[in-house]
């Protein structure tokens, strides 16, 4: 309906003049851009509204005039009907008058585009100037009329004018009316699309109260209820009723309880949950109403477990607690509504069903406390705490609600802290407010423990150990230490414990002390500050007394009874008070010796430990020290005792000093620690100097090596230099003097003691930190000279000036701040609360200006005369102080002169928008490059600050200016990126910030239009800086500087989509420069065709300008463009003549021009659109053809006007006439959706015409009639497995089409089933052979493709049973009869129906299509029950031609019973799932199986029954009771059984059936039926395979109990004695079940033990050699070795020694389990995570190579002392795991004494003697070594290599044995190649961080000695040949070769790890290269040539000896060297 125009402005108000044409209004717009000229026309329009005179100028400004209709165009040479018709190109031009001409709107667009504006502003008045811009063909502005015309027009208007216009404006306004209905009707549109008649709401509800209950899911997550938020839409009619008393939140509270989702869970009857779609809109019900919402969760997130069992389960959903933009909800929710509504709900989970989400767990993991406010924690906690001490309550459930009230707890700790942040005063009070609750709820808690314990514990000592596991094993510990006034009240509660007198002191004192902690420690203040220092810690806690503790502690732990523990030292922290009581205890030499020497060692260390921490001072414990000085019995800890003296009195130090005057470095060392450790707990600054003074001088007289050990016994640098602080100023500068004179004295010895220097520069740098507030001080003088010093030693003076630099540490992370002030803030509070271990940093500062010009000072007094300032060391001083001062160097004058310095270098060489500055290349000037670099400094201090440029921040000047420099440089474009991220604000540009800067750049140089977002901006909104040189002219300069040097500048490309934007003018140039790119041939064809593209877009471009460019010599590409944009013409529909043209029709353009024509002909007339479509189809007899492509896109054309009469008449026509085939079927395809039109009949009548046209089955026409589907299928989700029919691709290919649900029906009975039923077209004479082949495969085709569509697509609940019906009519031919036959021949032998009604040969693919529709009929009984009859009628048609075979086989009789097979009745029809389906389809399943025993041949397919009703035995096994299930399983497997008895049933087949009734039994019925199968009921005893039966059943039961194994140990020895053929053949199953047994981890050891003796001693009492149980036996061995030695260690020993004697008769197989079994007998006698060797292992590796493993005795071993390692550290890796080895992995020892192979022997032959006779049953026992027992060892030293060491003896003993023989020589290298990777130092771990086996050097100079002097002696001995001669050469061989290998490996290890030469040289280096050089002597000297040039051979080689200085020297001076 027509509105009233829009308000007018008061004409008062000051308003532009009106202008008098359109000449004055474009002289007023000027130069504005688009939208500012748009702004101006509907300001003026407003203003003026009622003058007439507007009406008049806006009709002046719409006043169009037509142009020529004369342009050029192609001529065809040739007729229409020549053969040569078609060309490729032109031949001659000529002009032509154009059908619809074109006007000159085009060229003034801009006129017409603000005419219509200020229309559509007027409004009513301007009704008749909107008519005729919609029926005028010009589009520019169009748009802008559509909106007031619709709005203002009647509808007889609006009629007349729609029915005037071309289809698209016409589609443009009925878009616009949505709102007038009775306009619609009239235009004969359809009507909108409205909502539902019914609302979404009611739709919902009445589909879930008709669906079944597994189908609620999918109804909740379609349904559109639930895709907007409830709260916002409450009465939203669309989805709630108008008239309904709910709000849409309330009807989804009532859906959500009446239809929740059902949801089975495992051994829990069916729960349910609410739908996921109301989970997801969980928080929007919140807000409607949440004390409903909460009981909704409530209901439904708690599954009670019916039985009572605690199996309750907890689903709380995933957005219980989400708010908005993620955030908690229930953070924002009042206190009030907390208690009110939550409470209730968490308290209903903690106490429904006697708590048992509590006690199982699930309440605490689902975390639901931490969502709530604390009184809502403490309310639900404290009833939570009664189940703690209920009496049905197991203790694993008590551990749970444990947790759960911890949680509680630390949700208190967590919100407490918070508080923190909050100012002192109110801090209080909410602290206050959450403790005194807590304290009341612990109290109680307490009392019901103890309560508790008391009923449950036997005794008191039980009851106290469980109070303090419940109490300290817990949070509650951490809470109680951080508050103590909880722990005072819980103290007292329990207080009375420590009067219990059969409570043991050791338990008492356990709880005392955890109190005593609780009550003393206080919240750290440095360390752990929160917020980074701005808010005071948590420190406002009620201080509390302990001292009632300490006495409990006194009486229960005495003093002088604890002075060799810790308890009253790093146990308690004691206040000052209380450590000097407990030292008047214990100040009493006398009573401290008695005391101190009750035991030895370590005790009386710590005793002296604890006498240092409890005396108040040196002075105070000297008496004690003096008089335990004095005793003899002290002397083994007397540096511990001098640790603790009183180092300021002269005779101490006197003695102290005087006890390191010793020649031992180690008896040195002990005492130079304690000098130092005494000097330290003096904490005099006077005594460290005095220990400096005589300790420096004494590091020089040590070797480096000793004196790098010394540094590492000072304490911390940072303790140190904490503790200079208390200097004053002489003795400052005394021990600056000191430490500077140290250096010195280092710099100046021969070898440069690193460690020092490591240290010294450690103090240097601390003084620096911790003394930068004070800039005067010594130390921080101290800071700035050492650097100089030590650079100046090492570089001299020139090169130490330029190298000198104060090594600062970044900034400190933690003073990061964005502002001074907060700063500032910082520094103060830290100084105000720093400690004697505050920690140092740069915050420490406090003058910055004193601070940098101390440091220049320091700079100037090195740089002397030179000047500093012109150094290159000056800029980076400057760098290092910015780094150090953060923000505040702005507060230096000195630094921001440097900063205005280095601008004026930028400013200097400042480039130009022509020629910028070279920035960033490699030739940049060096003074420019650092000041850029110092900038840049400044640039990332602030970015570090501030986190870039944020919001507000103002940027400092300096950097602004820096900034617009750099646009001036080479990084111009980096800098316009980072302006351009600017501009963005939320992820969207700020067309504020944007604009400004696009000015800017546009300013700067003409080379900005090149940024795309500059053009892209200036396109859009300010086309008044476009300039015509942006256009045409290419230029070079700051923003197009990458031009290469053998290129030229290309003008810049814009995008011309918004081009309606732009002037005329602009228009114009942009024209002339697009034809210039054109016409351009250097212009690449790419650009060219891109510019005609561009050049189409242009609003002023007519069909004259393009029409010229298409009759050019252009190339085809550039037409093509051309013709792909003709239809963006301003008038498009001048352009169809040249799409049509037959040059460009019939051409290589054809598919661009014809989508062309479809496009312009929207703005064309429907009815002249139709007459061009139509006669572009040439006439049937004419040479000249379409294109396929061309003719398929007219077709469709065609039918979308097919509303026109005489459009139909060519529809039929061109349907009647001779099509190529792919024309036709897109023309069929076109006209299928005109069945949802007015054009339905017309449709129809072409669609059955094609049905019942036998001749298109000649091509694939048919096939487009078979792509359609229902609007609205029906969705079916049975259990019926269908197989796809085969189709072609072709069909597979093409798109669906939709047929409305009105047609379905017809489409059904008068397309799909006539299809589906298709007789073959019979005119087949003139056909050849392969037609006739192609048209039988097409008319299958599309009989599958018919009845794919129809019982796939168009099956419903309606048609099912119908259409059963028809299924069984076309199986059975009822309807399709075929031609009948006499010829045997021609009868058909695939279907049974065929074959008895002797038809000819079926071309229809019988079998195929029959298994298709009757699976199809099972769709139909899931659909509608009533089909169950043609599904049995199916199987009844079938089973009759069965028993029609009784007397003699019949081919029907025998084609039935295979199609019977192939329907496997056995296991489908079910329809078991989903549950809605078998709820619906309620027959007998085995009725199914009726028609089979009706005709009296259901013996003849036994299995089918059987395997029917077990697949139905499994369906409903879950569901039936457990004795039933047993019952019927029972009676299933004894009829598999006399099946299989029958040879029915193969054997793969009887126990695949026995599986698969066992596997779904429950586990009682499962236990039950095994023990009846293993009984041999059930038939199972007169079965052929009852074994094979037993055994399948011992399997698929198969479960971890005794009872289990007893049968299996049974079935088995039955077996074993009495079937061993079926022994042999599944020895490896019964193996394979009783490993499952024996490594069930859940067994525990006394199951476990019994489970072994069960199944493997009956196998070991039948073992002998050659028999299924030793396989077994060995087998089980190998995978669980560990329970064969513990059960049965003497048969593992046995075996061994079997296999030993069988490996002597030359078995490999023996030697392979030899070695297997000797492996894991030594990993069994291996202690876990340790990897040592015992002597167990050896004496095992020995037993086996002399065979005598048989006597010994693991079984009576004493594990501890026999895995004891027979090599200490550092040996082995990883033996001492204490904390004082060194980082390389161990103290470097003396091991000089088992560094040797007689050591070696000696050691293991003491260990023998010690603890042999534990291990061995005999002392004497005949040895019996051989080259089986070698091979067996060799192998195992693959696995213990260190065996080789750990008994070098047994080691010596097979390397001879190797050498005695030539059939072992082998061996020998073998074993000498282990010896080399032994011998070798490894590290630790992957890393490598830590040594873990350093070998002495020395060992394998003694391994060589002995094979080259001792073990050839032996091998001549042992040789059975009397003349071999080659063992004893190849032992000393390969001991020369070992000692190359030694020098060699030595050195290369001392050049790679710094380690190895300590080893060496405290080892005596030189002594063993004195060694080496002997033996190599000695083998030079060998009677054998062969080992004198092998020793010679590294001679002749001139090797070099790089071991010299290293602590290996050689000799020097000799002839001939080694």
């Amino acid at each position: 309906m027509p509105t009233s125009p829009l308000p007018r402005l008061p004409t008062t108000m000051s308003s532009d003049p009106l202008p008098a044409n359109e000449a004055e209004l474009l002289t007023a717009l000027g130069g504005l851009p688009y939208l500012k000229r748009h702004k101006y026309a509907v300001r003026l329009a407003r203003q003026h509204a009622a003058n007439p005179a507007l009406i008049s100028l806006i009709r002046e400004l719409l006043q169009t005039s037509p142009l020529s209709s004369t342009v050029p165009f192609h001529n065809q040479t040739s007729s229409s009907d020549s053969d040569d018709m078609i060309v490729d190109e032109p031949k001659t031009h000529v002009t032509i008058e154009l059908q619809f001409p074109q006007s000159n709107a085009s060229k003034r667009f801009v006129q017409r585009e603000l005419g219509l504006t200020i229309a559509a502003v007027i409004g009513k008045d301007a009704l008749p100037i909107f008519a005729e811009a919609l029926i005028h063909p010009s589009d520019a502005g169009r748009r802008k009329a559509i909106g007031p015309f619709v709005t203002h027009a009647s509808d007889d208007e609006v009629v007349e004018v729609y029915n005037r216009c071309v289809p698209a404006v016409q589609a443009q306004i009925a878009e616009k009316l949505d709102r007038r209905e009775e306009v619609r009707k009239r235009l004969g549109l359809p009507g909108l699309v409205r909502e539902s008649a019914e609302p979404a709401i009611v739709t919902l509800e009445r589909e879930l109260k008709e669906c079944e209950e597994e189908q609620r899911a999918g109804i909740w997550a379609k349904s559109i209820v639930l895709s907007v938020w409830p709260h916002r839409h409450l009465s939203d009619p669309k989805l709630v009723p108008r008239d309904s008393m709910h709000n849409l939140a309330e009807h989804l509270f009532n859906l959500a309880e009446r239809y929740p989702i059902p949801v089975t869970r495992k051994d829990i009857p069916t729960t349910y949950t609410l739908p996921q779609p109301l989970i997801d809109r969980l928080g929007s019900l919140y807000v409607c109403d949440l004390e409903r919402a909460v009981q909704l969760v409530r209901r439904y997130c708690h599954a009670v477990d019916p039985e009572q069992k605690g199996r309750d389960v907890l689903s709380i959903p995933s957005t219980f607690n989400a708010g908005k933009k993620g955030q908690p909800f229930w953070s924002r929710v009042s206190l009030e509504k907390q208690m009110a509504i939550a409470e209730p709900f968490l308290t209903n989970l903690v106490e429904t069903n006697d708590g048992a989400l509590l006690k199982n767990g699930q309440l605490h993991q689902s975390g639901v406390l931490s969502y709530f406010r604390w009184p809502v924690i403490r309310s639900v906690v404290s009833k939570a705490l009664p189940f703690l001490v209920s009496d049905k309550i197991t203790e694993q459930e008590r551990k749970k609600v444990w947790q759960f009230v911890c949680t509680g707890a630390e949700e208190f700790e967590s919100r407490l802290w918070t508080v923190a942040s909050v100012d002192k005063e109110i801090k209080r009070q909410h602290q206050t407010e959450m403790e005194d609750p807590l304290l009341q709820l612990i109290l109680r808690f307490a009392e019901l423990l103890l309560d508790c314990f008391r009923r449950t514990e036997k005794n008191d000592e039980e009851m106290v150990k469980k109070l303090r596991l419940f109490l300290y094993g817990s949070r509650y510990f951490e809470l109680f230490i951080t508050y103590p006034t909880i722990a005072r009240a819980l103290y007292e509660r329990i207080a009375g414990v420590f009067s219990m007198t059969q409570v043991s002191k050791d338990v008492l004192s356990a709880v005392a002390r955890d109190f005593f902690n609780a009550l003393k420690r206080k919240v750290p203040l440095v360390f752990d500050i929160p917020d980074n220092g701005y808010v005071q810690p948590y420190s406002n806690i009620p201080q509390t007394n302990n001292d009632d503790v300490f006495e409990v502690l006194l009486n229960l732990k005495p003093p002088p009874e604890m002075l060799q523990e810790s308890t009253y030292t790093s146990n308690l922290d004691l206040s000052p008070a209380q450590k000097e009581r407990v030292w008047n205890i214990i100040n009493d030499p006398e009573l401290i010796m008695e005391h101190l020497f009750s035991e030895r060692g370590e005790a009386s260390v710590q005793a002296i430990i604890n006498i240092g921490i409890l005396s108040p001072s040196p002075a105070a414990r000297q008496p004690i020290i003096s008089a335990l000085l004095l005793e003899e019995t002290t002397y083994g800890i007397r540096p511990w005792l001098y640790t603790e003296c009183d180092i300021s009195d002269p005779e101490n130090r006197s003695a102290l000093q005087k006890l390191t005057y010793t020649r031992v470095f180690g008896e040195r060392l002990q005492y130079y620690r304690a000098l130092i450790d005494a000097t330290n707990k003096s904490q005099s600054v006077q005594e460290w100097i005095k220990t400096l003074k005589w300790f420096i001088p004494r590091t020089k007289n040590e070797i480096v090596a000793d004196a790098e050990n010394l540094i590492g016994l000072f304490p911390s640098v940072e303790k140190m230099v904490y503790m200079f602080r208390q200097a004053n100023d002489d003795e400052a500068k005394e021990l600056v003097e000191l430490y500077l004179g140290w250096e010195k004295q280092n710099n100046e010895n021969v070898s440069v003691n690193s460690a020092l220097r490591k240290h010294l520069m450690e103090i240097s740098q601390t003084c620096l930190h911790l003394f930068s507030g004070d800039v005067f001080n010594p130390f921080f003088q101290f800071g700035l000279d050492l650097p100089w010093v030590r650079i100046l030693n090492d570089k001299g003076l020139a090169s130490a000036r330029k190298a000198y630099y104060l090594a600062f540490p970044p900034y400190n992370p933690e003073c990061d701040r964005d502002h001074e002030e907060d700063e500032t803030a910082r520094r103060k509070f830290m100084k105000s609360v720093d400690l004697k271990l505050g920690r140092p940093g740069y915050w420490r500062i406090q003058d910055e200006e004193k601070f940098v010009e101390k440091v220049y000072e320091q700079y100037e007094k090195i740089f002397g005369d030179q000047s500093f300032p012109e150094s290159s060391s000056h800029l980076s001083f400057v760098q290092n102080m910015i780094k150090i001062l953060g923000l505040r160097w702005e507060k230096v004058p000195r630094l921001v002169q440097v900063l205005h310095q280095q601008m004026d270098v930028v400013r200097r060489m400042m480039g130009s928008g022509d020629k910028p500055a070279n920035w960033d290349g490699p030739n940049v000037d060096p003074q420019l490059k650092d000041a850029l670099a110092f900038v840049r400094l400044l640039k990332d201090q602030y970015r570090f600050r501030t986190g870039g440029k944020k919001r507000g921040t103002e940027q400092p000047s300096w950097w602004k200016e820096f900034r617009d420099l750099r646009l001036l440089s080479s990084e111009a474009m980096l800098e316009v990126e980072d302006r351009r991220k600017e501009c963005y604000r939320k992820g969207k540009v700020d067309r504020n910030v944007l604009g400004p800067l696009v000015e800017q750049l546009v300013g700067i140089h003409h080379t900005a239009v090149y940024i795309p977002f500059v053009r892209n901006h200036l396109m859009q909104v300010r086309q008044d800086l476009i300039e015509d040189s942006h256009i045409l002219e290419a230029r070079e300069g700051s923003f197009n500087d990458d031009v290469a040097e053998d290129e030229e500048p290309i003008p810049p490309t814009w995008d011309l989509t918004a081009s309606r934007r732009l002037f005329l003018h602009q228009c114009e140039v942009f024209a002339k420069r697009l034809r210039e790119v054109i016409h351009s041939e250097d212009t690449p064809l790419k650009q060219r065709v891109a510019a005609a593209e561009q050049f189409t877009k242009l609003p002023t471009t007519t069909i004259h300008e393009l029409a010229t460019l298409l009759t050019e010599e252009l190339n085809p590409r550039i037409w093509e463009a051309i013709l792909m944009f003709l239809p963006h013409l301003d008038e498009p529909p001048a352009g169809i003549q040249f799409l049509l043209a037959p040059v460009f029709l019939d051409g290589d353009f054809a598919r661009t021009a014809i989508f062309g024509v479809k496009r312009s002909l929207q703005y064309v007339k429907a009815a002249a659109a139709a007459e061009i479509l139509a006669d572009t189809f040439p006439q049937e007899k004419s040479k000249r053809q379409l294109k396929v492509t061309v003719a398929k896109e007219v077709a469709r054309a065609l039918c979308e006007y097919a509303e026109l009469p005489g459009v139909q008449d060519v529809v039929g026509h061109l349907w009647n006439r001779k099509l190529h085939p792919d024309v036709r079927v897109t023309l069929l395809q076109s006209i299928l959706p005109l069945l949802d039109s007015p054009r339905e009949q017309f449709a129809w009548s072409l669609i059955l015409d094609a049905v019942s046209n036998p001749k298109l089955q000649l091509d694939d026409t048919l096939y487009a009639l078979l792509a359609v589907a229902p609007s609205k299928p029906e969705p079916h989700n049975d259990d019926i497995v269908n197989d796809a029919l085969d189709l072609p691709t072709v069909l597979e290919a093409m798109s669906t089409v939709t047929i409305p649900d009105r047609c379905c029906d017809k489409y059904l009975e008068e397309v799909l089933w006539p299809l589906a039923r298709l007789k073959q077209y019979e005119d087949i004479e003139s056909m050849s052979k392969h037609d006739v082949e192609q048209l039988k495969e097409r008319i299958s085709y599309i009989r599958s493709g018919a009845y794919r569509d129809i019982f796939d697509r168009f099956l419903t609940t309606q048609n099912a049973t119908k259409f059963a019906q028809r299924a069984v009519e076309d199986i059975t031919h009822a309807k399709v009869p075929g031609e009948s036959t006499a010829d045997p021949d021609h009868i058909s032998d695939v279907c049974p129906f065929c074959a008895a009604s002797k038809w000819i040969v079926n071309p229809l693919d019988c079998p195929r299509v029959f298994i298709f529709l009757a699976n199809s009929i099972g769709h139909c009984c899931a659909r509608d029950p009533l089909a169950w009859s043609s599904l049995v009628g199916v199987v009844d048609s079938l089973a009759a031609f069965v028993a029609q075979m009784k007397d003699h086989p019949t081919s029907s009789g025998i084609l039935a019973h295979s199609w019977l097979e192939s329907l496997n009745l056995d296991v489908n029809f079910r329809f078991e799932n989903p549950p809605h389906i078998r709820k619906r389809v309620t027959h007998d399943r085995l009725m199914l199986l009726q028609p089979l025993k009706k005709r009296g041949i259901l013996d003849r397919f036994p299995h089918i029954p059987l395997g029917r009703r077990i697949n139905l035995f499994r369906d409903g096994a879950k569901r039936a009771n457990a004795d039933n299930v047993e019952a019927e399983g029972g009676t299933l497997i004894e009829e598999i059984v006399t099946l299989a008895q029958s040879f029915v049933l193969d054997l793969s087949q009887t126990t695949e059936r026995v599986r698969a009734v066992l596997e779904v039994c429950p586990p009682n019925a499962m236990s039950s039926l095994r023990t009846k199968i293993l009984d041999g009921a059930l038939g199972v005893a007169e079965s052929s395979w009852s074994l094979q039966i037993k055994m399948k059943a011992l399997g698929n039961c198969f479960e971890h109990s005794e009872q289990h194994a007893r049968s299996l140990s049974s079935f088995l020895a039955h077996v074993a004695t009495n079937e061993p053929s079926f022994y042999r053949a599944q020895w490896n199953s019964f193996a394979t079940l009783i490993h499952r047994h024996l490594s069930h981890k859940d067994y525990k050891a006394g199951i476990i033990s019994s489970i072994y003796s069960i199944l493997i001693n009956p196998v070991l009492e039948r073992d002998a050699p050659r028999t299924c149980d030793r396989l077994v036996l060995d087998y089980l061995y190998e995978r669980v070795s560990s329970q064969f030695c513990s059960n049965s260690m003497d048969w593992v020993l046995q075996r061994i020694h079997d296999l030993l004697l069988a490996a002597k008769n030359d078995d490999p197989s023996s030697v392979r389990q030899a070695v297997l079994f000797s492996k894991e007998l030594m990993t069994y006698v291996s202690v876990p995570e340790k990897k040592h060797l015992s002597l167990a292992h050896c004496m095992i590796a020995e037993s086996v190579y002399f065979g005598t493993v048989s006597n010994l005795n693991l079984k009576e071993w004493t594990r501890d002392d026999a895995l004891e390692p027979i090599i200490s550290y550092p040996y082995f890796s990883s033996i001492d795991d204490s904390d004082d080895s060194d980082d390389n992995g161990g103290d470097i020892e003396d091991r000089s004494g088992k560094s040797t192979v007689p050591a070696l022997e000696a050691m293991y032959e003491a260990r023998k003697a010690d603890l042999g006779k534990r291990l061995l049953k005999s002392q004497t026992t005949k040895t019996n070594a051989s080259s089986a027992t070698l091979a067996v060892l060799i192998q195992l030293y693959d696995f213990y290599p260190k065996l080789a060491i750990a008994h070098p003896s047994l080691f010596f003993s097979c390397f001879c044995l190797s050498c005695s023989s030539p059939d072992m020589l082998d061996s020998s290298q073998k074993l000498a190649d282990l010896l080399k990777s032994v011998l070798q130092a490894s590290r630790e771990s992957e890393s490598g961080s830590n040594w873990g086996w350093v070998p002495p050097p020395s060992l394998a100079l003694s391994f060589a000695r002995k094979m080259l002097t001792d073990a050839p002696e032996e091998i001549s001995d042992i040789s059975l040949d009397e003349n071999w001669i080659i063992g004893p050469i190849r032992a000393k061989l390969l001991a020369v070769d070992l000692l190359t290998w030694w020098r060699q490996y030595y050195e290369d290890t001392v050049g790679r790890d710094p380690f190895m030469p300590s080893v060496l040289s405290v080892e005596r280096g030189d002594r063993l290269m004195q060694e080496y050089e002997d033996l190599k002597l000695l083998a030079w000297k060998d009677e054998k040539l062969a080992v004198r040039n092998a020793a010679m051979k590294p001679a002749q080689r001139g090797r070099t000896y790089p071991l010299r200085g290293r602590g290996i020297r050689g000799r020097r001076g000799r002839g001939r060297g080694f």
